[in-house]
């Protein structure tokens, strides 16, 4: 019996095609403008710009290493994020109901939107603390939140370990940070920037070394507070450099870690996306469907950590509220059940275009970064110094 040499794949698809060089691609261009200059297909958008082509050529020497890989894939997934639901909170045992039925129907944490100071012990009744992400966000001038969520955590004899989540506001984390060593007691977030990646990531690092040297002067030792530190980023319609956004993130919290002389991985970073408010008028109810999911798409290959949609309320009538909130939620578990985003990590790594932004993103986001803390860092600057110096970062 004959038997046949195996070929290599890669051997059977390309050996009979040679390599395309970038000045083939260019001159190819240029014929089919038929006159036109190609600098015409040159783009700039929110403080970015690039050409038509990209190319081998335009990958930086060395890649970042920020593939956010989980450490329990055969559970997991080898890419896991939070699915979180969020709740406005009106009232404590309606919350309550609301959060359960979310937790149970795919829900992987929820966020308590609070308006009043809550009854934990009504708010959480039931809801295994173990086993999903709790977060809070409030902005009462008053709230003890953090060392009341702790208290009630022990009256209930929870593993605080185990317990994980986030809380965004202004009360005092002292004591509840030395409590429960996972959850993120610092949130930092830079909304205001949400259509420009450079100015939001130099905004949320200039947050962080504020936090970081409050914190650290403490008495609270860095690799803690990075690892209860998160940073909340939007999510925005440009698909490919949403996915830069996010990856410049993870790397350029690395780099912020080793300016305090820690040593981290990607994984030890901590990442939210979160989509804006759904308050455009509305010509086809379907559409936001769509740019949610590409919007979550892109925070996932980017890497984020946790996810949160924005329940549809003002696409949905006010009768379908729980269809507004499953739509919402049920994004990010189609994603992961169906379309198997759980299944690869970093899949952009190495495409010629999302690295080259990813690289300049970094670059510009760091740059403004160091010039605004030059310029005596956030609370010494105003919204009209920040943009004067990120139009001279671009200028």
């Amino acid at each position: 019996m004959r038997q046949e040499h195996q070929v290599p794949m890669e051997e059977k698809l390309f050996k009979d095609f040679d390599g395309v060089s970038r000045d083939e691609w260019q001159n190819k261009i240029i014929a089919d403008l038929k006159g036109k200059e190609i600098g015409s297909l040159n783009w700039e958008a929110a403080g970015l710009s690039g050409g038509p082509i990209y190319t081998k050529e335009d990958l930086p020497e060395q890649l970042p290493n920020i593939a956010n890989v989980h450490d329990q894939p055969a559970i997991f997934g080898a890419r896991n994020w939070v699915n979180y639901q969020l709740i406005d909170v009106d009232s404590d045992k309606t919350a309550n109901q609301q959060a359960l039925e979310a937790l149970n129907a795919g829900a992987d944490g929820v966020i308590f939107n609070l308006n009043t100071k809550p009854e934990l012990t009504v708010l959480l009744a039931d809801i295994k603390t173990d086993y999903c992400h709790i977060s809070f966000t409030d902005q009462l001038e008053d709230s003890d939140l953090p060392d009341s969520f702790s208290g009630y955590l022990v009256s209930i004899q929870a593993d605080l370990s185990k317990v994980k989540g986030y809380y965004s506001g202004s009360a005092s984390v002292q004591k509840a940070s030395g409590m429960l060593p996972h959850y993120q007691f610092f949130n930092i977030e830079a909304d205001q920037y949400h259509n420009n990646p450079v100015q939001e990531l130099a905004l949320v690092l200039c947050k962080a070394a504020e936090v970081f040297d409050k914190q650290t002067g403490a008495g609270i030792q860095p690799k803690t507070l990075l690892t209860q530190t998160q940073f909340e980023l939007s999510l925005g319609t440009s698909y490919f450099t949403e996915i830069a956004k996010y990856r410049a993130m993870r790397a350029l919290g690395i780099r912020f870690a080793n300016a305090y002389n820690i040593n981290i991985s990607a994984c030890d970073l901590n990442v939210l996306a979160r989509t804006g408010s759904w308050t455009e008028a509305i010509d086809d109810a379907h559409s936001y469907m769509l740019r949610a999911t590409t919007e979550a798409m892109a925070a996932i290959l980017g890497g984020t950590d946790a996810l949160c949609i924005q329940p549809f309320y003002n696409v949905f009538e006010k009768q379908q509220k729980d269809l507004a909130e499953r739509s919402a939620r049920n994004i990010s578990n189609v994603l992961k059940e169906e379309s198997y985003f759980n299944k690869v990590v970093d899949p952009a790594s190495g495409s010629y275009f999302v690295e080259s932004l990813t690289r300049e993103i970094m670059n510009k986001s760091w740059q403004l970064f160091l010039d605004m803390e030059a310029a005596g860092g956030y609370s010494s600057l105003s919204a009209d110094k920040m943009e004067s110096l990120y139009q001279n970062l671009i200028a």
